[in-house]
């Protein structure tokens, strides 16, 4: 089982190395990134729902950094693991995800 984290803020990542959790770092996270995860590694960041669906259906752990505090205009500002922690920032697994196309378009 590897940790792999994707995120281009080195906030974040020293946000998770304050709790205790390291590994390998991307900065950037595509398709073809995914050929290389196996089931039960572990990937923690945050990237689009195809990704997630994809790590998932691979049998991947996946972990995404939610911060229900956070403002919008603060969405690719590069926050301290304090800043991060007073917007309550947490690990939210995804277990499942049912992506479904709307039928009535």
């Amino acid at each position: 089982m590897r940790y792999i984290i994707i995120s281009r803020h080195q906030g974040a990542i020293e946000w998770l190395k304050k709790k205790g959790i390291g590994g390998e770092v991307k900065k950037h996270f595509s398709p073809e990134d995914i050929k290389s995860i196996q089931p039960n590694d572990v990937v923690i960041g945050n990237f689009p729902l195809n990704l997630v669906k994809q790590l998932i259906d691979r049998g991947v752990i996946v972990y995404l950094i939610y911060m229900p505090g956070m403002a919008y205009n603060e969405r690719d500002n590069d926050l301290t693991p304090d800043e991060m922690d007073e917007r309550g920032a947490k690990l939210v697994e995804i277990e499942k995800l049912k992506l479904q196309e709307v039928s009535w378009l």
